[in-house]
């Protein structure tokens, strides 16, 4: 007859319980995690050269207001 489970291996197997609900409900989202564009030190180091190539940079989102009352 098998040994009843001890409080370690109940906690572990419900912290893999968890760990996989948790994979279910988030889900990697890579868009989340991606970069839009080179930041404000590349600007400074290549500012001229990517201007001269015409490389611009994105625009930074800004949200609309809507129309006050």
């Amino acid at each position: 007859m098998p040994h009843p489970p001890t409080s370690s291996t109940l906690r572990q197997y419900l912290g893999d319980i968890r760990v996989r609900i948790e994979t279910v409900l988030r889900p990697y989202r890579p868009e989340l995690h991606y970069m839009r564009g080179p930041g404000p030190r590349w600007h400074a180091r290549h500012g001229a050269v990517a201007a001269a190539r015409g490389i611009t940079a994105p625009q930074p989102y800004r949200p609309r207001r809507s129309p006050a009352p």
